[in-house]
């Protein structure tokens, strides 16, 4: 693992086009932002675990249920 310091203002770059920058320190949190291409997702740890359970778990994400045909043919009949 790669461990750098950076103060408020300054960045990180991964790659050729990720760019994380500090924003801010306050107490024991950081806030930092992301520049990425739309292509890369980027979630808080815990949101990326919970991900990868239902992805595990085989839950359907119910905006994805239907194939788009099937989609638009529900909402014309609504």
């Amino acid at each position: 693992m790669l461990s750098l310091t950076r103060r408020v203002g300054e960045s990180i770059v991964i790659g050729e086009d990720i760019f994380i920058t500090v924003l801010a320190c306050k107490g024991n949190q950081v806030r930092v932002a992301f520049n990425a291409p739309n292509s890369v997702p980027i979630h808080r740890y815990e949101i990326y675990q919970k991900i990868q359970y239902e992805k595990r778990e085989g839950f359907v994400d119910p905006t994805k249920k239907f194939c788009p045909s099937m989609q638009q043919s529900i909402l014309n009949h609504h």
